[in-house]
């Protein structure tokens, strides 16, 4: 048996090239006339495949593929492949019986990918075991014998010989331990023939993971060895009763599309439906035969053999026909019955592993869309970005989101994608009005394929966007138990909303909703910070502007002390104008006067109009010198005298500068008023390093007084958490200040002493 290809092209020049790329084993022969070609046919040897490249300059390319087509001496399962310049010649190359062709320039990769279904190495081809097992005797007949036989009776010489039973020992013998022949040869055969064949379509099968592959190489080996005109494989829809055409052979890339077979119509749909073989003459009268459905098998075929693909149920049906006078025969049906076994499982399993690969993909889709959508906590990026993965999800043309409003009653629209050309900053919806409204109100996802003639569909949302709604699925968003807004997808394209879509968004929704639920958290904890720090900023001037007020009364003397002293010095001045010396040092008097009323208002602005609100690095002995010098002259007159001891190696500290002036003072001035009560006393302030193996290194700030100090009695429930008393906001105040640089305040009672600690960490 002999397996020849015919590569046919108008130019030459295409060939040399190509005789490289050729499989090994496969011969290359160049011809230009059709005797030549039937020279090279003739001259080649038993089981030997080849490659023919006919070059035609002198006519049209189309012609010779017809030459060669319908010429008697050419058997007509020969594959001819037209090689092409001009892509508008390929309707009439195929028209004319060529099985396939190429486009020049085309890549190697090209080139063999399709040439190798017609150029398989000999010994892999069905045709060959079946010619080989036609010379295998009668009786008993093991996998050893199968192969003894068949070294014997191979005309081949020896090694294509030996290579072929290398071959059939590896595929065939594990699938084979006995194989029993009838006494009856002729019936024997086929069955024999018909088990091998089933072999090697199983091993073919098992070897292919792509569907499309599995049903066009199946459909190729059944057309040929039922010598058949052709066949077809319908597989059932997954959400409907209907067939759609998924291979075919012979392919004519210019026939219209098949459409759809419903189950139970016509030839195809009734063997779907009873689920049972069907072998027709095509010219008889059937009650199954279907004008619409079935006209193209009478055109092409005589007899139809159609058997069901069943695999716990119908998928599908596989169809053959031919011209041949006679039906096909029982060892036919038989034959192909066994194959739509096989392929039926093959087809479970391969739209299984399609499954379980597109649930991965989703399943990475969502991980990767749950990694964006709460990357950030910005509440319009995060609306963005989950509708652009959500209409990427379920491949929509537009997408919505929408959230309740204030009043609970109606959705906003926050965020869309595909309504590029409208205006959408003011658009509202209803709970009572469309399908996302009703599916807000009562929390359950809605799905409508074919809203437009549905009588209970309001247009609300149609009118209001502008569009034209062919499907729509709405699935709203919970969060914390209550629903928070919807995410609407219009339009998928190319198909309807199915379940999985249902479920596949109804997960990526959860994951939706506690995204926007923390972004519009977060957003709302960033306000009611930026406006506690209002209300921050605005306490402490309120505070400093107190504080000033204490002081103004013991502040405006002191400032009224020296400027009357300068005021005096200057009437003096100018009565000693003729004496140098004296009007100097009265001048002399009135600049020291003027330089302390300069330090006493330098003192005053730190507190009450500070330079600088930011963090840095300050010594606790330098902020309270300043303190106390501003406070002296009040001291003074409530009778408090100050000792203080402040440590050398004082380390500094992180804090605002001017609010620890504030709270400083503010305690100072509430002790010095405690103690004025009670006659006067004395106000220890001391500030020394401390640490410990428990803490870091802080520093400690005292003031410690042997009065009792009954108006800060309070400040004891501030620090336990209670409502203080007595205590002034300063107190309250100065805590809040501490405790956000990380500090703590305490106030004992020891020894008949009253002491009132800071500690604030060393920076």
């Amino acid at each position: 048996m002999k397996f020849i290809t015919f590569l046919v092209s108008s130019n030459a020049a295409h060939f040399p090239p190509l005789q490289s790329y050729l499989p090994d084993k496969v011969t290359s022969f160049f011809v230009s006339s059709v005797p030549d070609a039937f020279a090279v046919i003739d001259s080649l040897s038993a089981w030997q495949t080849a490659v023919i490249f006919f070059e035609a300059p002198a006519r049209p390319i189309a012609q010779t593929c017809h030459e060669l087509r319908t010429h008697a001496l050419l058997s007509a399962n020969i594959p001819i492949l037209a090689i092409l310049d001009d892509p508008a010649a390929r309707q009439d190359v195929l028209k004319a019986g060529a099985d396939d062709y190429l486009l020049h320039p085309f890549s190697i990769q090209e080139f063999q990918a399709r040439l190798t279904p017609y150029i398989r190495p000999t010994i892999y081809h069905p045709d060959f075991l079946l010619e080989s097992l036609t010379h295998v005797p009668e009786g008993p007949l093991s996998s050893q014998t199968l192969l003894e036989n068949l070294s014997d009776t191979l005309p081949a010489p020896a090694p294509v010989r030996g290579e072929l039973l290398h071959h059939v020992q590896q595929q065939v013998r594990p699938s084979l331990p006995t194989i029993s022949v009838r006494e009856n040869h002729e019936e024997s055969q086929p069955y024999t023939t018909q088990t091998a064949f089933m072999v090697l379509v199983a091993k073919m099968l098992a070897e292919q993971s792509d569907l499309e592959n599995i049903l066009s190489l199946t459909l190729e080996h059944v057309v040929s060895l039922l010598h058949a005109a052709g066949g077809e494989i319908w597989l059932k829809e997954t959400d409907n009763d209907q067939l759609t055409l998924v291979s075919v052979l012979p392919s004519d890339f210019s026939a219209p599309v098949r459409p759809p077979v419903p189950v139970g119509a016509g030839l195809i749909g009734w063997t779907a439906s009873y689920r049972e073989v069907l072998h027709v003459e095509l010219s008889a009268k059937l009650s199954q035969f279907s004008a619409k459905y079935d006209a193209a098998y009478v055109e092409n075929g005589r007899f139809l053999l159609a058997v069901p693909l069943y695999h716990r149920e119908t998928i599908g049906v596989m169809v053959v026909y031919h011209t041949h006078h006679t039906p096909f025969t029982n060892q036919d049906v038989m034959l192909l019955e066994s194959i739509a076994g096989l392929l039926s499982s093959t087809i479970a399993n391969a739209q299984l592993v399609k499954e379980l690969r597109d649930y991965a993909e989703q399943q990475r889709v969502l991980y990767k869309m749950s990694q964006q959508v709460t990357a950030g906590l910005d509440l319009q990026t995060t609306f963005n970005r989950t509708l652009g993965w959500a209409t990427r999800l379920c491949h929509v043309e537009i997408g919505l989101l929408w959230l309740v409003d204030d009043s609970q009653k109606a959705l906003t629209l926050v965020a869309s994608h595909g309504l590029s050309d409208l205006d959408t900053s003011n658009i509202t919806i209803p709970f009572c009005q469309c399908l996302v409204g009703w599916s807000v109100a009562n929390g359950q996802a809605v799905m409508s394929n074919n809203p437009q003639n549905d009588p209970q569909y309001e247009h609300t949302l149609d009118n209001q966007l502008q569009i034209v709604i062919n499907n729509i699925m709405a699935i709203p968003m919970i969060y914390g138990g209550v629903s928070i807004g919807s995410l609407s997808l219009i339009n998928k394209i190319g198909d309807d909303f199915n379940q999985g879509d249902l479920m596949l968004l109804s997960t990526a929704s959860d994951m939706i909703a506690v995204a926007i639920g923390n972004a519009h958290l977060y957003t709302t904890t960033v306000k009611l910070m930026e406006e506690r720090e209002r209300f921050h900023q605005q306490a402490i001037q309120s505070e400093r502007l107190a504080t000033v007020g204490r002081l103004t009364a013991s502040l405006a003397h002191e400032i009224n002390n020296p400027l009357q002293a300068i005021k005096g010095a200057m009437v003096l001045a100018l009565e000693e104008l003729d004496d140098p010396k004296a009007l100097q040092d009265y001048i002399n008097l009135s600049a020291e006067q003027a330089d302390r009323v300069t330090q006493l208002v330098s003192r005053m602005r730190q507190i009450f109009r500070p330079q600088s609100d930011s963090l840095e690095m300050v010594n606790v002995r330098y902020i309270l010198q300043e303190v106390i010098a501003v406070s002296r002259k009040e001291m003074n007159r409530q009778n408090v005298q100050v000792q203080t001891d402040f440590a050398v190696d004082l380390p500094s500290v992180m804090v605002v500068s001017n609010q620890l002036h504030l709270v400083f003072l503010n305690i100072i001035l509430n002790f010095s008023e405690a103690i004025g009560k009670k006659g006067g006393g004395v106000l220890h302030i001391s500030a020394t390093p401390v640490s410990d193996e428990l803490r870091p290194e802080r520093v400690c700030i005292e003031f410690v007084t042997a009065v009792s100090l009954l108006p800060l009695a309070g400040l004891q429930q501030l620090l336990y958490g209670e409502t203080p008393k007595e205590t002034g906001f300063g107190l309250s105040f100065s805590q809040d200040i501490i405790t956000a640089y990380g500090g703590t305040l305490h106030l004992s009672d020891l020894d008949d002493q009253t002491i009132f600690r800071i500690e604030l960490p060393a920076s």
